[in-house]
């Protein structure tokens, strides 16, 4: 939905990459922190590595296809949680929210 906004995890010091459908091409891209956040478009793919921890900003991609994406991107160190808990379940809740690979289908 060109009304979306897609919030992401990602993992300090790892690369992950979003998938746009077969043939879909980044025709633009914007993104807010070009300094805490690396990123690569390669096909239709766009790599994506947090260059600072913690680290939060938005980026936009218009692509071949005409569609329009809105993202939220959010760092975390690996292990890190969002609460105080020490225990396996709650890391392990905290660890899931990470991001490697997004991808976007769409019905032929």
């Amino acid at each position: 939905s060109n009304n979306e906004i897609y919030n992401v995890v990602f993992n300090y010091g790892y690369h992950s990459y979003i998938e746009f459908s077969k043939g879909e091409t980044i025709k633009m891209l914007a993104i807010g922190d070009t300094v805490s956040w690396k990123v690569k478009p390669v096909d239709n793919k766009l790599f994506i590595i947090p260059l600072e921890k913690n680290g939060k900003t938005n980026m936009l991609i218009e692509t071949s296809k005409g569609r329009s994406y809105a993202f939220d991107l959010i760092c975390r160190s690996a292990g890190e949680s969002n609460n105080d808990k020490k225990d396996v379940e709650a890391e392990y809740s905290d660890l899931r929210d990470l991001a490697y690979i997004v991808r976007f289908y769409y019905p032929i």
